[in-house]
């Protein structure tokens, strides 16, 4: 994901769809999360990613993942850039 503004350019390596994908899809994040359904991961594309899964996603990309990665990525989902 690519965004441009007159005054920077951000480039984020990840997407919440890349994140999911990389964790195995939305079964294995399921699996790995039993409180979430499939369905419920459809929301993070536009409510971003809660904070209360992160460590286990970080943990599921093996440090391809970090927690400022993710804070910069919800902020763009949720149109605070």
């Amino acid at each position: 994901m690519v965004l441009c503004t007159s005054k920077k350019e951000f480039v984020m390596k990840h997407t919440v769809q890349s994140i999911i994908d990389k964790s195995g899809g939305k079964d294995a994040v399921c699996e790995i999360i039993p409180s979430l359904k499939p369905d419920t991961l459809r929301s993070w594309k536009r409510i971003g990613i809660p904070e209360k899964y992160w460590d286990r996603l970080i943990d599921m990309h093996k440090t391809r993942l970090t927690v400022n990665e993710l804070h910069k990525l919800n902020t763009i989902v949720r149109g605070g850039w």
